[in-house]
C-alpha cells in the first residue's frame, strides 16, 4: 500500500510539474477546460492506484500460494490489498488540495506519505500518542488479513479523499495558471 501511495502522490503532483514546465497554459488556451484537464489527471491517478494495489495484492497472493500451496488465498489477498485504496487516495486528495490551493506548497504532500510510513511502522513501537497516530489515514484500517476488513473506516476515508480532491479541484479552477 505504501508503494502505491508513492505512485499516487507522484501522479497527483504531475499537474504541478506540467504547470511549472509551462505546458498547461498552452493547453488551456485551446478550449480544454481546467476541470477537464485536471479531471483527466485525477482519473489517471485513480486508475494507476488501483492497478498498483492490484499488482501488489496479486503478488502477495501468488507468493503465499507458491509457499503454502494454497491457491485459494489469492483472491482474498487481492481484495484485502484493494482496501488500502481509501487511505492512499486520502494522500492523493491532500496532494491535489495543496496543488489547487497553494501550488508552491504542493510537494508537502510527500509529508502525508512520510507520516503514514512512520505511523504504520513506528507508531505502536514508539508508543506514540493515539491522536498522532490518528493523523495517518493508514492507522484507521484493520490490519488485514490479521483482522477483519471493516467498511465504516474505508467509506469514511473514501469520503475524506473525495472531499479533499473536490476542494483542490475547485481551488485550481479559481486560481491563475503560471
Amino acid at each position: 500500500a505504501l508503494v502505491a501511495a508513492g505512485f499516487t502522490v507522484s501522479s497527483a503532483l504531475r499537474p504541478s510539474t506540467e504547470e511549472e514546465a509551462g505546458r498547461v497554459e498552452a493547453l488551456l488556451a485551446t478550449g480544454l477546460s481546467r476541470r477537464g484537464w485536471l479531471a483527466a489527471h485525477v482519473a489517471v491517478t485513480l486508475a494507476g492506484t488501483v492497478a498498483v494495489l492490484t499488482g501488489g495484492g496479486l503478488g502477495l497472493g501468488l507468493g503465499y500460494a507458491l509457499v503454502t500451496g494454497d491457491s485459494g488465498r489469492i483472491c482474498p489477498f487481492l481484495v484485502d490489498t484493494l482496501g488500502y485504496a481509501a487511505p492512499t487516495l486520502v494522500v492523493s486528495g491532500l496532494a491535489r488540495l495543496l496543488y489547487g490551493a497553494a501550488p508552491r506548497w504542493a510537494t508537502l504532500a510527500w509529508l502525508g506519505l512520510g507520516l503514514g510510513v512512520v505511523m504504520v511502522f513506528f507508531g505502536p513501537l514508539l508508543h506514540l500518542p493515539g491522536w498522532l497516530q490518528d493523523l495517518s489515514p493508514y492507522h484507521h484500517l484493520a490490519l488485514v488479513p490479521a483482522k477483519a476488513f471493516s467498511w465504516v473506516p474505508f467509506l469514511g476515508l473514501m469520503l475524506v479523499a473525495a472531499a479533499l480532491s473536490v476542494v483542490g479541484q475547485a481551488a485550481f479552477a479559481r486560481r491563475d495558471v503560471n
